[in-house]
């Protein structure tokens, strides 16, 4: 019984919103500076950004001369994690190998310019929309946090590279049914125990108490991906 994608067909591209994103990602530029970047027209750059304004994807950073020059809306995940040109590639590199690593497709998506942050919101979506799954997830707390955090991928728009104060932590696993801000920190670095690798403890002031945690890694080493059952047909 052979198994087949039966989904994401035809040739992969970025539309022109994406491309200009895209191009936001890594610095501030003028609509000249994306066309040149992009290889689209000027007249098109200035009509999709003005769109992605209006949509608050993008802000006016400055001018340069009479030129605006522009930033991305760095709460805006949506457009990241509903890129057709990622989801192709995806469903493709992972049914070409049947498992894959976090580690594997940060490496594969690094060759094509794609950053390690687009990276991680990405798979964290398609997990929760159902599309990928989690193979070797073990069992106890660091599945809860996990699972927690695909869940609720929507309240982490403004947190990447996933840093919260020990007080924005509390508020947002406090679901889990931690009554205090010592007993979260106290699961934290139980879990740490076993997964070093998962966050880090730190203090945002140099000489100050600490007071911050950094998720380093979401996917630890021993977590594979692979394409959901309905991604598949007989």
């Amino acid at each position: 019984m052979d198994l087949k994608l039966t989904k994401r067909e035809g040739k992969p591209n970025l539309n022109p919103e994406n491309k200009i994103l895209n191009a936001l990602k890594e610095r501030n530029l003028t609509n000249k500076e994306i066309a040149k970047l992009t290889k689209l027209k000027i007249n098109k750059v200035r009509k999709h950004t003005l769109e992605l304004r209006k949509l608050d994807k993008i802000n006016i950073e400055s001018k340069k001369g009479r030129e605006n020059i522009y930033s991305s809306n760095q709460l805006y995940i949506e457009s990241l994690t509903e890129d057709k040109y990622f989801n192709d590639l995806l469903f493709t590199f992972i049914s070409t190998s049947g498992i894959v690593n976090y580690e594997q497709l940060v490496n594969f998506y690094s060759t094509l310019g794609v950053r390690e942050d687009d990276v991680l919101f990405r798979i964290l979506y398609n997990l929760q929309k159902g599309e990928i799954e989690v193979v070797n997830l073990p069992k106890g707390v660091y599945s809860q946090f996990l699972l927690f955090l695909i869940k609720n991928l929507k309240n982490l728009k403004g947190v990447y590279p996933l840093t919260m104060s020990f007080l924005e932590a509390y508020i947002f696993f406090r679901p889990l049914g931690f009554s205090n801000i010592e007993e979260l920190i106290a699961r934290l670095k139980n879990i740490s125990k076993d997964y070093p690798e998962f966050f880090s403890i730190n203090s945002s002031e140099k000489g100050e108490p600490e007071d911050s945690i950094i998720f380093n890694k979401i996917f630890i080493r021993q977590i594979n991906f692979m394409i959901s059952e309905e991604w598949r047909i007989s």
